[in-house]
């Protein structure tokens, strides 16, 4: 999985095997700790984009991103 953050950083995370739920729900966590501190430090706003990879559409998934 791939993160990029235009004209800053490139991030990914390397897992042998498929995606499941819960690698991409770390994953997801990860950044959204990440995103509350960049929020809080500079008040830039942090866009996640989720395609109709089967993963994002999970139920698991579905509802850790409602918290």
């Amino acid at each position: 999985m791939g993160l990029f953050s235009q004209e800053e950083s490139f991030e990914y995370g390397l897992k042998l095997g498929g995606i499941i739920s819960k690698s991409y729900i770390e994953m997801i966590n990860w950044q959204a700790e990440k995103a509350e501190y960049i929020l809080n430090k500079t008040g830039k706003i942090t866009v996640i984009v989720l395609d109709n990879y089967s993963v994002h559409k999970s139920k698991e998934v579905k509802k850790n991103l409602e918290k």
